[in-house]
């Protein structure tokens, strides 16, 4: 599938991060898994921008705090 029907179906990713040597560029959406889990999908693109595989995580948040206890 091209880029532009994904865009417009999933709107404005959150993130584009290119990966020149691998010739790819990531295209990443958060949404609810369900009401209490964050999760992050995920197109690939290859440098036509044709989707070559995608997949969902859950969101890791890292703790807010920061530094070591």
């Amino acid at each position: 599938m091209p880029m532009e029907p994904v865009r417009k179906m999933l709107g404005k990713p959150m993130k584009v991060t290119l990966y020149a040597l691998k010739q790819e560029t990531h295209y990443d959406w958060r949404y609810l898994g369900d009401p209490t889990t964050s999760r992050i999908f995920t197109a690939v693109f290859d440098a036509d921008l044709r989707v070559i595989r995608s997949g969902s995580v859950d969101d890791i948040k890292p703790e807010s705090g920061g530094g070591n206890k």
